[in-house]
């Protein structure tokens, strides 16, 4: 694979460093403004960079350090307060930004005799950066250059600014738990491509991963279960501990660890911690703060459960609040999520939640969970910070600065923004990154709805808003749940090339959108995933249409394309889904007379199965389809 993946890295670089017309370009997310000049710019060891302050200078050592990681090349950086570049210099300033570009926006200029970065702000650097890093070859982003290849970059002027401040992906640990490098190489990956925040979620049913000093059972008991479940093979991952159990935590060292890297990317890390419902992990361990008693067995499948906190339970708000007290300690992010979502009906009608509606004098079951989110709000705002919820906490009675997360469709987004309240759009019918990516049959371990790339790219978070409710939309952001989704090679493989699409749409104007240009331009961020060593679902054109086709000279004799790079074959003749225990496909062969269907399955990494496509035959003769 890394042969083809190289030669997909040259082919990319010459594409790129000699544009005819900025439509030439292959950034992602689209800039807002782009002038194609005349020449290019060499980097090479002569090249300085000149930075005029403590932003421009993470920004110009971030530079440093992907040029010394990618190309061997060591730059020199040196303080300087002159607006103007030198021959040979890579300028980055604050000194003489476009304010009208606000805090993210930023102005790239490139001639042949240097780059100069402006922007207002820190991110804006960082993101101008950005742009710089993927106007060069795409091997840039790996960790050996490959031999003979020049650094050039095309003359250029760039203007650009986010149309979002909210940029978000989601990440579900709480169903699989993800190491810390992991999570430190997903970061790098939303920051390429100018995202934002990094939404953890970090507790659930399944999983409590955050460590909380005042309460060790979290971890000792919540962190843990006795196996993968959700049906899935328990080799497909491995975060197994030393006895055996499935899971792990995030000490708190590991959390600090984790904000400090997302702070040097511009990544806001929004954390989650599940109440009134989704709490299973945490009752586990503390049962007496539920609305049940308990017993809380740590079930490893999907589905909505019973395990809710009481909320006519003091000690549950004091134990809530000792949670987020810890968790604010760690986590800077403005933002403090709390879920609120799915909390079953019937889950307050304990004597002590009756009590409650009696002596607070609410209208009925349905609000004691606003009564538990408007006193949890209280809270979070008495220490600056904000509330984020599902759209299920959207209620008349809902604190006036609870930020809504609308997740059941668009509606929820704009009754919240007309009831005054920010909102964050995340529709699970173009935001879902666990929904198959195509209509071909993917891995077993998906949702069972499509979430085809095209759809994530066409979704606008104002569309039919009014000015007033889109005033209140701070942005877009894409989920990834993970009960199908075991391991990191999965996450990866779910994830992109979609939430390049959910940069796109948070950062691009509406208008123009062209999809087509944006699978050009995916073509050659899939090169920069390769050299990222980055799993990934490949673009191909038509959906692997034709990828079995007969031999010419004998229609029963059966030829695979090897239609991913890199991937093992296998396939079935049963109708049966192909695992890397089918026969594996080492070249033509003769069909059964009585086969009538073979699947085939490419396998990138293991246990995972990338894409499967059908072929329907007929007494074992080959029936050319129309599209798999």
């Amino acid at each position: 694979m890394r042969m083809l993946v190289i030669m997909l890295t040259l082919a990319a670089w010459v594409y790129c460093t000699s544009p005819a017309h900025a439509e030439d370009l292959s950034i992602i997310p689209r800039p807002e403004h782009v002038q194609i000049g005349g020449g290019s710019f060499r980097f090479s060891n002569a090249v300085i960079l000149q930075a005029d302050g403590p932003e421009a200078t993470d920004a110009a050592q971030f530079l440093a350090q992907t040029l010394q990681s990618g190309t061997g090349m060591n730059l020199a950086i040196k303080s300087s307060s002159d607006a103007a570049s030198g021959v040979g210099a890579v300028l980055l300033t604050t000194a003489s930004a476009n304010h009208s570009l606000g805090d993210e926006g930023y102005e790239l200029e490139i001639t042949p005799k240097g780059v100069a970065i402006r922007a207002t702000h820190g991110a804006g650097l960082f993101y101008g950066v950005q742009t710089l890093l993927q106007l060069m070859p795409p091997a840039v982003y790996g960790h050996s250059a490959p031999s003979g290849a020049e650094w050039v970059v095309p003359a250029v002027t760039i203007r650009d600014q986010p149309r979002f401040r909210w940029r978000g992906v989601m990440l579900d640990v709480s169903r699989h738990f993800v190491p810390k490098d992991a999570i430190f190489r997903y970061l790098d990956l939303l920051a390429m491509h100018k995202l934002n925040v990094f939404h953890w979620h970090l507790t659930d049913d399944q999983g409590w991963r955050i460590e909380i000093k005042k309460y060790p059972r979290l971890t000792e008991v919540g962190a843990w279960r006795n196996s993968a479940g959700f049906k899935l093979d328990n080799k497909y991952s491995t975060t197994y501990g030393p006895d055996g159990r499935y899971g792990g935590f995030y000490s708190q060292d590991d959390v600090r660890e984790v904000v400090r890297y997302a702070g040097r990317l511009h990544i806001t890390i929004v954390p989650e911690i599940e109440m009134p419902g989704h709490a299973t992990a945490a009752l586990a361990a503390y049962p007496e703060l539920s609305t049940s008693g308990g017993p809380f067995p740590i079930e490893p499948v999907a589905g909505i459960f019973h395990g809710v906190y009481c909320a006519g339970n003091e000690q549950t708000f004091t134990f809530l609040q000792d949670v987020l007290t810890e968790v604010m300690d760690l986590f800077p992010s403005p933002y403090i999520h709390i879920g609120g979502d799915e909390v079953p009906e019937d889950s307050w009608n304990d004597p002590k939640d009756q009590k409650l509606i009696v002596d607070q004098k609410l209208a009925g079951p349905k609000v004691v969970e606003t009564y538990l989110v408007n006193r949890i709000s209280r809270f979070i705002h008495s220490h600056g910070r904000k509330l984020v919820g599902w759209d299920e906490i959207l209620n008349p009675d809902l604190a006036p600065d609870a930020t809504v997360m609308s997740w059941r469709g668009t509606k929820n987004g704009a009754e919240a923004a007309r009831a005054g309240h920010d909102v964050v759009m995340s529709p699970s019918h173009f935001c879902y990154l666990d929904g198959e990516q195509a209509t071909v049959t993917e891995p077993l371990h998906l949702r069972g709805w499509t979430m085809p790339l095209e759809r994530v790219y066409g979704f606008d978070p104002v569309k039919e808003l009014s000015p007033e409710q889109a005033s209140h939309i701070l942005g877009v952001q894409a989920n990834l749940w993970t009960e199908y989704v075991p391991n990191f090679e999965s996450v990866q493989y779910m994830t992109w090339p979609r939430a390049a699409a959910i940069a796109e749409v948070g950062w691009s104007a509406a208008s123009p959108r062209d999809f087509n240009d944006f699978k050009r331009r995916i073509k050659v961020d899939e090169s920069r995933l390769d050299a990222c060593q980055t799993d990934y679902r490949p673009i191909e054109e038509d959906e692997l249409q034709r990828v079995v086709t007969a031999s010419k000279d004998n229609a029963s004799k059966i030829q695979i394309e090897p239609a991913i790079p890199g991937a093992e074959i296998h396939y079935t003749l049963d109708g049966s889904f192909p695992t890397r225990e089918s026969p594996l496909y080492s070249g033509p062969f003769e069909a059964p007379k009585d086969c009538k269907d073979i699947k085939v399955g490419y396998f990138r990494i293991d246990s995972v199965a990338v894409i499967v496509a059908d072929a329907p035959l007929e007494n074992g003769r080959f029936v050319q389809p129309d599209k798999h």
